[in-house]
């Protein structure tokens, strides 16, 4: 269903057909994360959760039945997509971003990263995997230690995670997702008039978007294993 050669409209149609509804299933347990994170005090909207995650993987459809996407890579953006969904959902109703789910991310995206290296025969970008999380959790615990009023230590600890599977795409992608965040996060200050808005989203939605489409910066990810170009 998902070969890379088949570019016509029935194979995206299947895709999101079977991509949509797991979204829809697996949105429910974001829900039950975000609400155990948050100790259970905080109501957690079952509904927008399924529908964002539901929306998320649904999108990548195109991009693997067009070739743009290695299967071997799939589980990359599905994984931050389900952790994200839960962590935004943190952000936006409680303005925290629980060590629980931050960190719980950690072990089953080493997992999906290291299984792909080795299929891939792309063992380096393990390497480039820590050096995105070292600049990008470095660069917030230095704004954090010269402005601590900006970012939140929930920030820099999520800004670790995130820098995994961002510099395993390409260490260049950090800097363009913390402009991309600082943007979102401008954006949405000067939209809803508040100054002090959750940062999270702003760091997610970015980040997704780059492990999803990691062929436009990286064409090692061809489906065929071997660098475009």
């Amino acid at each position: 269903m998902f070969d890379g050669s088949l570019a016509a409209p029935l194979p995206v149609s299947l895709a999101v057909g079977v991509l949509f509804p797991l979204g829809w299933s697996c949105g429910a347990e974001c829900a039950r994360l975000a609400a155990r994170a948050l100790g259970g005090t905080t109501p957690t909207g079952v509904l927008p959760c399924r529908a964002a995650l539901a929306v998320l993987w649904a999108s990548l459809a195109p991009a693997v039945c067009y070739g743009g996407l290695d299967l071997r890579w799939l589980p990359v953006p599905m994984l931050v997509g389900w952790f994200g969904v839960a962590l935004a959902t943190c952000d936006l109703i409680a303005a925290r971003l629980p060590d629980r789910l931050t960190f719980a991310a950690l072990v089953p995206l080493l997992a999906v990263l290291c299984h792909w290296s080795v299929v891939a025969q792309r063992c380096a970008a393990l390497w480039c995997g820590l050096v995105g999380s070292l600049l990008f959790g470095g660069c917030y615990a230095l704004v954090r230690l010269v402005r601590p009023a900006m970012l939140g230590p929930g920030d820099v600890k999520l800004a670790c995670v995130l820098g995994l599977p961002l510099g395993a795409v390409d260490p260049l992608a950090v800097p363009a997702v913390m402009l991309a965040a600082a943007s979102l996060t401008l954006l949405a200050a000067a939209l809803t008039l508040r100054w002090r808005i959750p940062h999270g989203p702003a760091m997610l939605l970015p980040a997704w978007l780059v492990t999803a489409l990691p062929a436009s910066s990286l064409p090692m990810l061809s489906l065929t294993g071997a660098p475009a170009g």
